[in-house]
């Protein structure tokens, strides 16, 4: 659950650590030690998604962090793409019945969170 960075000239260093406690509130989460969907930005932030506990993060070039949006169960999120200042998160679901998605929402420059759109409203639509 560490992210480096490869420089140029082949020198590897690390850029931050997210630590990992075992406290995921999904079983399924428990299993899951690894960061999802890497994106890096214009001004060389990164955002990556920490499944187990339902958040998209922002590592800063500096290595600080800083939690871009905290899905609410059963969303998860699993990658993100900044453009323009504004951050769009994919989601997927899962539960009893299986996985659901994806849904994309937007994180605004605010903070704001405002749902695009679901596959399952996209199928109900071309109906």
């Amino acid at each position: 659950r560490t992210l480096y960075r490869r420089e140029p000239n082949g020198e590897i260093s690390e850029v931050a650590s997210v630590p990992y406690d075992g406290q995921a509130d999904d079983p399924l989460f428990a299993r899951i030690r690894f960061l999802w969907g890497l994106h890096l930005d214009a001004q060389d932030n990164v955002y990556v998604a920490d499944p187990p506990f339902r958040r998209m993060l922002r590592i800063a070039p500096d290595g600080t962090q800083s939690v871009v949006l905290t899905a609410e169960a059963p969303w998860f999120p699993t990658a993100a793409y900044r453009r323009g200042g504004v951050v769009y998160v994919q989601e997927f679901a899962t539960d009893d019945r299986g996985t659901s998605g994806p849904r994309i929402r937007q994180v605004l420059p605010d903070g704001s969170v405002h749902l695009v759109g679901d596959l399952d409203t996209l199928i109900a639509r071309s109906r």
